[in-house]
């Protein structure tokens, strides 16, 4: 079975990254989610540490320093990965 890495660009997300979150850690495939801080102003970033912590093994982590969009946000993400496989979710 092929691994799918997953790379998720966050703004502003932390009510809405949870969920976003533990529906990609339930993939059988998934192989490590990327979650992308688009320097958002919230709680996002310190939820996207509490997250890498607790699964250290499938999450990654960046963190952009300027806003720039998701599409930039998920470029970035896509740079950084590995993997051959890629699948874009999006949690605004």
């Amino acid at each position: 079975m092929n691994c799918i890495d997953v790379i998720i660009p966050c703004y502003n997300a932390e009510n809405t990254l949870g969920r976003a979150v533990e529906s990609v850690l339930v993939q059988p495939e998934l192989g490590c989610l990327w979650l992308v801080d688009d320097a958002s102003t919230d709680n996002t970033a310190t939820l996207i540490q509490q997250w890498q912590q607790h699964y250290p093994q499938k999450i990654r982590a960046e963190y952009l320093a300027s806003n720039r969009g998701p599409a930039l946000a998920r470029n970035w993400g896509g740079i950084t990965v590995c993997q051959q496989s890629h699948c874009f979710s999006g949690c605004r």
